[in-house]
């Protein structure tokens, strides 16, 4: 089966279960978010 992957390519964030993303784990995308948008304000 082909490589599955989700990617934020603006805070490189990555998850290898795209399952999880389509049920609403996006825990990890909203913390690297906010962790990307603290940076660029500096």
């Amino acid at each position: 089966h082909p490589y599955q992957m989700v990617k934020d390519l603006r805070t490189e964030f990555e998850m290898g279960n795209p399952e999880a993303v389509f049920n609403g784990e996006i825990d990890g995308f909203v913390e690297a978010g906010i962790r990307w948008r603290k940076q660029s304000e500096k």
